[in-house]
């Protein structure tokens, strides 16, 4: 196992605020990398959306040494940005927060267990709960996010002039019922977005005695099969492709990224910003996301062993 070893404590511009980096030296890695995992927001892509230059250029000159790498996110497969894919070049892609696993067109491996969906029990429940306490309510399947007229509207209003108002707009579909519609289709996961903080923890109390796993990001609650998690995706690509888990590493930055931060084997980066949780559950802490985080660890942990 890696140890956690953290030398080193640089002061950022802004008061009162720092980084930890850790000692990053030749060979700290269990084992030549082979396939890089990377979270896209606040992870590989910065607070702006964007892919800076360095990591471009520390990701480019990783793939041109036969490294490999695999997007791992929490958006839909149409939600993530034509840069990541010119970036990274991946065969295979993680999204929905590990319920989809497809190649880097978006279709399913043969190989493998694609999907992860939710029981149709499970889907009646959250909608009813949904419907129950008045919660607007995203139904996630095949690559999409459909949701009633008005909180398509909604969430196009709040995001507008944001850097994520495109990613709504091209991951968000109208429908005229959206109970109707969750009648006869699958859910890859469904997020209630609460009104407020006391709606919140009435809901998530409400889904707790459930085998469901279920993340908040504020007042949106994801709700996804407890067979689906960012870990088991990439372990789905790494039998594929026949890799050992010591050949491959994995930067995140949130809660959804533990499962696979935690996977036996794996070298785990959490980035500077990453929430506490994440932190401790990496082998290792680099920098933040506005900072290049990826390509520090990139260059220190893979690019090391050339």
């Amino acid at each position: 196992m890696v140890k956690k070893y953290y030398a080193l404590s640089i002061k950022l511009q802004e008061v009162n605020k720092f980084i930890i980096i850790p000692s990053m030296n030749k060979n700290t890695a269990k084992a030549k990398v082979k396939l890089i995992a990377l979270d896209l927001d606040d992870t590989l892509l910065n607070r702006k959306k964007e892919v800076s230059k360095k990591n471009l250029r520390i990701i480019g000159k990783a793939i041109k040494r036969g490294i490999e790498f695999v997007p791992v996110t929490g958006r839909p497969f149409y939600g993530i940005p034509k840069d990541v894919f010119l970036a990274l070049k991946p065969r295979f892609v993680v999204s929905m927060n590990g319920a989809v696993v497809s190649d880097c067109n978006g279709r399913d491996l043969p190989e493998c267990k694609s999907q992860v969906t939710l029981s149709r029990e499970d889907v009646n429940f959250v909608m009813e709960l949904s419907k129950r306490t008045q919660t607007p309510v995203e139904f996630f399947t095949e690559n999409y996010a459909y949701e009633n007229p008005q909180v398509y509207k909604q969430r196009l209003l709040k995001f507008k002039g944001t850097v994520l108002e495109n990613y709504i707009s091209a991951t968000r579909m109208e429908v005229e019922d959206i109970h109707e519609f969750s009648k006869t289709n699958n859910a890859q996961e469904i997020a209630l977005i609460a009104n407020d903080d006391e709606a919140r923890e009435k809901i998530i109390e409400e889904l707790k005695p459930r085998n469901l796993k279920v993340i908040p990001y504020g007042n949106y609650i994801e709700v996804t099969a407890i067979e689906a998690d960012k870990g088991k995706g990439l372990l789905k690509i790494a039998k594929i492709i026949g890799l050992k888990n010591e050949e491959i590493m994995v930067i995140g930055d949130s809660g959804n990224d533990i499962p696979m931060l935690t996977v036996p084997g794996f070298t785990s980066v959490a980035m500077g910003n990453a929430c506490e949780e994440a932190k401790k559950a990496a082998h290792f802490v680099t920098k933040d996301c506005d900072k290049s985080g990826v390509a520090y660890a990139i260059k220190k942990l893979a690019l090391s062993f050339f």
